[in-house]
């Protein structure tokens, strides 16, 4: 008997998070593969029922058009996290600035734990910008990491990888730079992290 290819055809299921985060609103954000900021909103994409068993062949209803991509949220300390974003400089500022993008990371926050320390999603920003953020829930504040100085110059790296207290990052010309992660960063919004 012939294996028959099973023809899996899944559209997306787009929902609002909304500001009062619930319980079930979390565990929506955390069973989805992609979370984005459109129009001043947060929505999640996920799958209506499970796929069945086998290849998945088409994905219909991707948000194609959103202005901020979440790649990954990560815990990497305790109340710390460092979140990948995709989109325009000025859109990612009017996120991070908006309440309940803090009120988001709280909530998936709970989700997370020694052996799961990830949240990945899938973005489809196309060609965007990528951006780090690091964000303590503690202080109840940001900063975009990849805005640093380097011999006494503004400059943006990219590739940004926290390993305990350091951050290592390249420069446009992708010569490594490494600096080490302060509260002050985290505290004050117009500090950069000192790299070399």
């Amino acid at each position: 008997m012939k294996a028959m290819n099973q023809i899996n055809h899944i559209k997306a299921q787009t929902n609002e998070i909304l500001g009062d985060l619930t319980t079930t609103q979390i565990n929506k954000t955390t069973r989805s593969f992609a979370l984005y900021y459109k129009g001043g909103k947060y929505m999640c994409q996920g799958f209506f029922a499970q796929p069945l068993v086998g290849k998945l062949n088409s994905l219909e209803g991707l948000e194609r058009e959103a202005d901020v991509y979440f790649r990954s949220i990560r815990m990497v300390g305790t109340n710390l996290f460092h979140i990948r974003l995709v989109g325009d400089e000025d859109q990612i500022h009017e996120m991070i600035s908006d309440i309940k993008f803090y009120q988001l990371v709280r909530g998936i926050s709970t989700t997370l734990n020694e052996d799961l320390r990830v949240r990945p999603y899938l973005e489809v920003g196309g060609q965007k910008e990528h951006w780090d953020i690091l964000m303590s829930l503690d202080m109840g504040n940001c900063c975009i990491a990849n805005q640093v100085m380097l011999d006494g110059k503004e400059t943006r790296i990219h590739n940004v990888v926290i390993v305990g207290d350091r951050m290592i990052g390249l420069t446009p010309k992708n010569r490594c730079v490494i600096g080490q992660l302060i509260p002050d960063i985290i505290e004050n919004t117009g500090m950069r992290m000192e790299v070399e």
